[in-house]
């Protein structure tokens, strides 16, 4: 039955599959429903072509930066997504929610590819990824504005339904306190598994950097994360 709904090959195998059997705490019946659920989203919103788009390519230098061109240390990607400079209040009055949350797919969607392209090249079981998420200069206005909410709303949703399980972490650095109001509107939107992975410092380096550097080696990390890689041409090619 699952070989009929799928789009590509790779979502027949074992750790794809997994993700939604660990979201559904190995309820066979319920995985297959949101499995399924899951393809025909992919199949209506035309997901696997996702990452032809050339726009959304710019926009991770750009518009809404993000970087996820290396690995921790056991060679799972890691995403870094620099909160506090989405404009997510400009985009949102523009009425381009929806674009915005398509991008979000995008990203989740090229952190899947890396997944697929390092197990293939490595032979390693890598199944997940690491995401760092940094709230430096987040601000209610541009981000938590009442027509803000929503964007974060589906951001929260896509995972849980499309991308279930897939992260170790997300590491929030930088933190305002009053994030937490954010937070807790999300909450209930949220699995289990995703809380339990939530780990929220604030603004002392030396702490959140020694996290980061216990999962992640310092040449993979910027010095403004408590590494010492050097930065490259931004104009990175995304899988």
């Amino acid at each position: 039955m699952v070989k009929e709904i799928v789009h590509e090959n790779y979502q027949l195998e074992d750790y794809y599959l997994l993700r939604f059997l660990r979201a559904k705490e190995l309820n066979l019946e319920r995985t297959m429903e949101m499995f399924g659920k899951a393809m025909e989203w992919r199949k209506v919103n035309k997901i696997d072509e996702i990452l032809k788009d050339t726009e959304f390519s710019k926009w991770t230098t750009n518009r809404f930066p993000v970087t996820m061109d290396e690995k921790d240390r056991t060679g799972s990607p890691v995403l870094i997504v620099s909160v506090g400079l989405w404009d997510v209040r400009k985009i949102t009055l523009a009425g381009k929610r929806d674009h915005l949350v398509r991008y979000v797919d995008y990203l989740y969607e090229s952190v899947n590819g890396m997944i697929r392209e390092y197990r293939n090249s490595t032979g390693n079981d890598i199944t997940q990824y690491f995401q760092i998420l940094d709230m430096a200069n987040y601000n209610v206005k541009q981000h938590a504005c009442l027509a803000c909410i929503p964007f974060f709303k589906d951001m929260v949703k896509h995972y849980e339904k499309y991308y279930p399980t897939m992260a170790k972490f997300f590491v929030f650095i930088n933190t305002p306190t009053f994030f937490q109001e954010l937070l807790q509107i999300l909450r209930p939107f949220m699995s289990k598994d995703t809380k339990t992975k939530l780990i929220i410092y604030r603004y002392d380096k030396s702490e959140w950097s020694q996290f980061l550097l216990r999962h992640i080696p310092p040449e993979n990390l910027l010095p403004q994360y408590g590494g010492v890689k050097r930065k490259k041409d931004p104009k990175k090619e995304l899988p």
